[in-house]
């Protein structure tokens, strides 16, 4: 199987786009949450009904998934988010930290009950 299939739009709520490669009877499908994913021995008849299908979701679920073997392909872009988020979350945390920081420095003193 390779990487390289192209995918086309199509209306899904779960389903983002398709492809399909006749010659290796590769299916390529990348879902909303951006994984994509190729599912091998896919029959020709089988991609046409999918792509005919008034649910495509519906259909991936019931005619497809674990039906098949698949594996999921190394997404660099989902990686790139993934590391965006990363700093942000960083960001956040530095945030939450100073805000902290800050509070404690506001506090009021003790009333003086650990004095020697």
């Amino acid at each position: 199987m390779s990487g390289g299939i192209e995918r086309k739009p199509v209306f899904s709520s779960s389903i983002k786009s398709i492809g399909y490669e006749s010659s290796s009877e590769t299916l390529a499908i990348e879902f909303t949450s951006e994984a994509v994913y190729e599912f091998s021995g896919i029959p020709p008849a089988m991609y046409e009904r999918l792509m005919q299908a008034e649910s495509k979701g519906r259909f991936f679920g019931t005619e497809i998934s674990r039906k098949f073997p698949y594996r999921r392909l190394d997404d660099s872009k989902r990686r790139k988010n993934h590391g965006a988020d990363s700093k942000k979350t960083a960001q956040i945390e530095q945030a939450k930290a100073q805000v902290k920081a800050r509070a404690q420095r506001n506090r009021p003193a003790d009333s003086g009950d650990n004095q020697a």
